[in-house]
């Protein structure tokens, strides 16, 4: 369960729920950065579950007791961070980067990472783009044996070309159902290139991080 209620959409703050396939449920957001790392989350084959407001942490700053409540939790294979999504302009300010080190120093006593995401880390492109992209076809249908056809092609013939994957497959797949096996993490693409004919698909290793 959330440690806190997510803050209700007023004129100043617009909310609302990400339905999660990989959490199976719904994850609410409070703003609509929170929304687009949401969906990053969401797409990364790195990031196993996640969660919103997941937890309290309590911190001292010049000797007073503080009270702080994450933004996501993120589980991987070999770590698990707590998110902070601000914008850069916030997170510069000298009092927030004295807060965010010692709920560092907390988090770390604890077995956590801490990472503070603005803009500059949620929104690059085409990143964001792909991924909202990838999300458009999350639903689409496909056979755990679809899978390993595709996993056996790849290790057949290395990375393949998005267009190649599907004229070897030979019309066994379709392009929503291999675009789906992507967006649930099941084989990788280099998000910095926009995602056409000629974006590599890739194996992903299992326990492999970066």
């Amino acid at each position: 369960m959330r440690t806190r209620n997510v803050v209700r959409q007023s004129p100043h703050r617009v909310t609302g729920k990400f339905a999660s396939a990989k959490n199976g449920r719904a994850i609410q957001w409070e703003s609509r950065l929170e929304r687009d790392a949401i969906c990053l989350l969401e797409t990364d084959p790195r990031a196993v579950r996640f969660r919103e407001q997941p937890a309290v942490v309590k911190y001292r700053v010049n000797g007073e007791l503080h009270e702080y409540y994450p933004d996501l939790r993120v589980e991987r294979a070999r770590s698990k961070d707590i998110i902070e999504v601000k914008p850069f302009d916030e997170a510069q300010r000298p009092e927030n980067q004295e807060r965010f080190a010692e709920i560092a120093r907390v988090l770390e006593a604890d077995g956590f990472g801490f990472v503070v995401w603005t803009e500059k880390e949620i929104r690059p492109q085409p990143r964001l783009d792909n991924t909202k992209y990838l999300l458009k076809f999350r639903r689409a249908p496909y056979e755990d044996a679809q899978v390993a056809r595709v996993c056996d092609l790849l290790k057949c013939h290395g990375d393949l070309r998005f267009s190649q994957t599907l004229e070897l497959l030979g019309g066994a797949i379709t392009k929503p159902a291999l675009l789906a096996m992507v967006c649930h993490g099941l084989f990788a693409i280099d998000h910095a290139e926009p995602i056409g004919p000629n974006t590599l698909i890739t194996v992903i290793q299992k326990g492999a991080e970066s």
